[in-house]
């Protein structure tokens, strides 16, 4: 019961958790509302929100921000794109609320297109042995959309998950080349179809798709979806249709070592043919598929699926579309290093042969409107400022048609299915 020797210790010593009364703040046990505002920031940083490409209509660059807050309850993303082809800006800007159970968002966008399918003659410019003539065909399209939409899970289980959706969306396509000077000497030619479109469309999503640490995206699973889109004068624009659209995606993981996986995506759609003169569907290359307002404010522009690699963008349209995606992921190596305390890291590489056939048509179905286009792509993985996880992917792609075939190398970031 002797009072213990001091200790003498050159370590410092720990700090003392109990509350002092000195001259610090008082302790309170009020608490303050959530604010989101305080905590919005930029949560993609160089090079994750940077890409370019180039294909046989030239080149294209864009970046993308994204302002969360931390609870993920609000997002706000902006895109921004420069295309040589058309030698004009676009863009398109997005806001998502999900901290109710029903999920909220809001979107505007514009992009250009390059349309096929509309034929005129233009005595202004010159001949030349090139092209020809006078003969002009296809034309530029600018796009400008404006989207609102809600969604609400229909089921949440740990593998299963389905998702219900509605959306309203007014688009007003307008043909850049308009201006051309119309000859009253020359043969007649068709108007294409433009103006404004408004719709509805209501969606199902089902997955249960299974991921592993160490492999390349998703290997085990399905995932399935639907879509209804109404379109009506009632609802704006001067067009009034009916269509119907579904994807299945199925994913096989091979019996033997190495994560190696075949992943098949088939989707298609039809429609009653009340769009007039204007096609339903259009189906082509990366960036200008029939949703390119979408593509641009989800930065899923160069998604997979639904994609004939290896064609021009838009090459075919028509009341009716199919499109078979197929490729067999090979992962090399689990690279897993980065440099020094860069925020950014190297996880794998990844080898992906592709094939895919599709094509849209409007009149009877042949064999003739299936196209077919082949290739491959080098994948490299990274994780950049620690939590944004991108594929570059360095690709080639051959499509087999003498009109609208192409020999494409590109690089950027690309969406697996």
């Amino acid at each position: 019961f002797f009072e213990p020797l001091p200790v003498h210790d050159g370590l410092p010593q720990i700090d003392d958790p109990t509350p002092t009364t000195g001259d610090e703040r008082p302790l309170t046990a009020r608490s303050r509302r959530y604010q989101p505002i305080r905590t919005l920031f930029p949560r993609t940083i160089l090079p994750a929100a940077l890409d370019l490409g180039a294909s046989a209509f030239g080149g294209d660059i864009g970046g993308t921000l994204q302002v969360t807050d931390i609870l993920g309850f609000h997002s706000v993303v902006g895109s921004a794109r420069y295309q040589t082809a058309f030698h004009q800006p676009s863009g398109s800007v997005a806001y998502r609320y999900s901290q109710l159970l029903p999920t909220f968002s809001l979107s505007f966008g514009r992009a250009y297109a390059q349309r096929t399918g509309y034929e005129r003659y233009n005595y202004e410019r010159p001949a030349s042995a090139e092209d020809l003539g006078y003969r002009v065909t296809g034309y530029q399209e600018r796009v400008t959309r404006v989207t609102g939409g809600v969604s609400v899970p229909v089921l949440r289980h740990p593998i299963h998950n389905a998702s219900a959706g509605a959306q309203y969306s007014y688009t007003q396509y307008t043909n850049v080349d308009a201006r051309d000077p119309v000859d009253p000497n020359a043969p007649a030619s068709s108007t294409p179809g433009t103006g404004g479109l408004g719709q509805v469309d209501f969606s199902l999503t089902y997955d249960n798709i299974r991921a592993v640490k160490f492999g390349y995206a998703s290997e085990t699973g399905r995932s399935a979806g639907v879509r209804l889109t109404i379109i009506d004068r009632h609802l704006g624009g001067r067009f009034g249709d009916l269509q119907v659209a579904g994807n299945y995606t199925e994913r096989l993981r091979m019996p033997w070592r190495g994560h190696q996986v075949l992943a098949m995506n088939l989707s298609g759609g039809a429609a009653a043919g009340g769009l007039s003169n204007r096609a339903a569907y259009f189906v082509g290359g990366y960036s200008q598929q029939e949703d390119v307002i979408r593509t641009l404010l989800m930065r899923s522009a160069i998604g997979e699926a639904g994609v004939l690699r290896g064609f021009q963008p838009g090459a075919f349209a028509g009341t009716y579309y199919t499109v078979l995606n197929a490729e067999y992921r090979i992962p090399i190596a689990d690279v897993e290093r980065g440099v020094g305390t860069l925020p950014l890291f190297m996880r794998r590489i990844t080898m992906i042969p592709f094939s895919d056939l599709g094509g849209a048509w409007s009149q009877g179905f042949n064999r003739k409107a299936l196209h077919w286009g082949v290739g491959a792509a080098l994948v490299l993985s990274f994780k950049v400022g620690y939590l944004d996880a991108i594929d570059l992917f360095v690709q080639y792609a051959r499509g087999f048609d003498d009109k609208y075939g192409l020999d494409t190398f590109r690089a950027t970031v690309v969406q697996s299915f």
